[in-house]
């Protein structure tokens, strides 16, 4: 800065003269107006108050603004400036390598909007960096994390995390899901309970709206409908286990008797069989039993005895018809006297029998002859009786002999 300097100078004693005096003020004056920084400290008046150019070579006042305001160029104030809030407005453009960090700003933090109409680049090529996008919620946000190469969103439990209101999603790779995937290709709010999503194309979905109670789902050249049921075939009768037979076209009939109007009922499976267990039928053509066993035969004389071995004697049952056979050995005899029967017929020999049951036997070992002999059956017994054929007479105590073996066959009628 440069230094002040006067014309005339005074000591003690010297008179002043008034014309020395305006010269020296002359020359303080030319000082403050030709020497640059130098300004009267009263020209401002409170504290933040600015000092600024009005005009060439001169300078005013602008008084402090208000808090948090910014200065700004107007060139209608005299000054050329003026204390305003701060204005809003795009970041046109940011030099490589600046951040943008607008929370370590003082006072209330801005919002702001990004309107980019550019290719973004997070790191570079092979040099990737996290990127982050935070919400509201403390702790959820949307990161991208380039070392897992991967896009992570963190969201509320039960609050949707990504939605695409529009266009499609395209995924070229496998999709791996853990929770429950929910597709929508239709519009989802106009489906209620009932409906039916189908594939109405290649890659397309629609939507049957719900059917009608009892109506069924059919199908008609592949494009699914609800139907009423159609006729099909109706059931009646109410016989408890009873047959279905055919009664119409459209109706099966449950009966206690069915007629099978065919030419041969066969039976294919192995082990199996047609089964009648002593239905007792009444009528004169009904086969109500089939039945097949052993029984045990004896030959027992009007006094004495005769003891046999273990028979080997078998019937079979047909209708009410019998037919048994089998051999009895004689082991022991002990003073048998007086005539011999067969016993142990397996059932009932029917009494009133419009003929007379009979059937044939054969003696081995009874004398020097082998004997043949006539059986018949008592009625209403389970007896036979047995005639020497060759003597016309009926078979004796005394015919018998030990070690005698004893061959027959016997067809009568039982009482069912």
């Amino acid at each position: 800065m440069a230094t002040l300097a006067v014309t005339n100078t005074f000591s003690a004693g010297t008179t002043i003269v008034a014309s020395e005096m305006n010269t020296n003020f002359d020359d303080i004056e030319a000082f403050v107006n030709t020497t640059p920084g130098v300004v009267q400290a009263d020209i401002v008046d409170a504290k933040g108050d600015l000092i600024a150019a009005t005009a060439a070579d001169t300078v005013g006042r602008l008084a402090v603004g208000t808090n948090t305001y910014v200065l700004t160029a107007d060139s209608t104030e005299a000054t050329g400036l003026i204390w305003a809030a701060p204005t809003t407005g795009d970041v046109t453009g940011v030099a490589a390598g600046t951040n943008i960090d607008v929370t370590s700003a003082s006072g209330p933090v801005p919002s702001v909007a990004l309107a980019i109409d550019a290719a973004v680049d997070f790191g570079s090529d092979g040099s990737g960096v996290d990127v982050s996008f935070h919400s509201a919620t403390a702790g959820d946000l949307m990161l991208w994390d380039a070392s897992e190469e991967k896009l992570v969103i963190t969201g509320t439990n039960g609050q949707n995390s990504l939605e695409v209101a529009d266009g499609n999603v395209s995924i070229t790779d496998d999709l791996a899901v853990t929770g429950n995937v929910t597709i929508q290709t239709l519009d989802m709010d106009t489906i209620v309970e009932g409906d039916v999503i189908y594939g109405s194309g290649a890659d397309t979905l629609a939507r049957l709206a719900k059917g009608s109670d009892d109506e069924v789902l059919t199908l008609a050249s592949g494009v699914p409908s609800w139907a009423a049921v159609s006729a099909g075939v109706s059931w009646s009768g109410s016989t408890a286990n009873g047959i279905g037979t055919y009664g119409s076209s459209s109706s099966i009939v449950s009966e206690s008797t069915a007629t099978y109007d065919g030419t041969t009922l066969q039976l294919t499976t192995s082990g199996g069989g047609l089964k009648l267990d002593g239905l007792a039928s009444t009528e004169a053509n009904t086969l109500s039993d089939y039945e097949i066993g052993t029984c045990t035969i004896g030959l027992t004389p009007a006094s004495g005895s005769i003891t046999v071995g273990t028979p080997a004697a078998g019937y079979t049952k047909i209708g009410r018809m019998v037919t048994v056979g089998g051999r009895v050995f004689v082991n022991a005899i002990s003073s048998p006297s007086g005539t011999v029967q067969l016993t142990g017929l397996p059932f009932i020999v029917k009494a009133s029998e419009e003929y007379e049951p009979c059937g044939s036997a054969y003696t081995f070992g009874m004398g020097a002859d082998n004997i043949p002999l006539a059986v018949t059956a008592g009625q209403g017994t389970t007896v036979a009786n047995l005639y020497l054929m060759t003597a016309a007479t009926v078979l004796q105590g005394g015919d018998v002999e030990a070690d005698m073996e004893l061959q027959f066959t016997i067809t009568y009628a039982t009482t069912a």
